[in-house]
């Protein structure tokens, strides 16, 4: 996560639910934070969950940073939000071609860009 406001509001609702123990949050750009991860964990060693909730555009290549740095491996849960709108489609056709090492699933949410205060707002699906 880059903005430190949404850092603290993670932190608290981690805090909340009791899993502060099992669950990281790093801030700054996954590329910036892979040898912190690889630190963590160790090389070759996977993460249990990654979540994506970032720039975009930055999805897939920090999708495969983290592969090359063996912190994605079967049976990693990885979860991206918001990939189709606004969108990573890049990402989307990486993990639907990538011969099988990932299983997709797309989940219809609402989502941040939403304005349900909005009397007079429809959403844009």
């Amino acid at each position: 996560e880059f903005e430190q406001r949404h850092v603290d509001v993670a932190r608290r609702l981690i805090d909340f639910a009791g899993v502060s123990d099992v669950v990281t949050i790093l801030q700054g750009s996954g590329q910036d934070r892979v040898p912190d991860v690889v630190s963590k964990l160790g090389r070759n060693t996977p993460a249990d969950f990654v979540f994506f909730d970032h720039c975009k555009q930055c999805y897939l290549p920090d999708l495969v940073l983290f592969e090359n740095a063996g912190l994605i491996k079967a049976n990693t849960v990885v979860v991206a939000d918001n990939v189709v709108y606004p969108g990573a489609p890049d990402f989307l056709e990486y993990v639907a071609t990538s011969a099988g090492r990932y299983e997709t699933t797309l989940l219809d949410a609402q989502f941040e860009y939403d304005q349900v205060w909005n009397k007079d707002w429809v959403p844009q699906r």
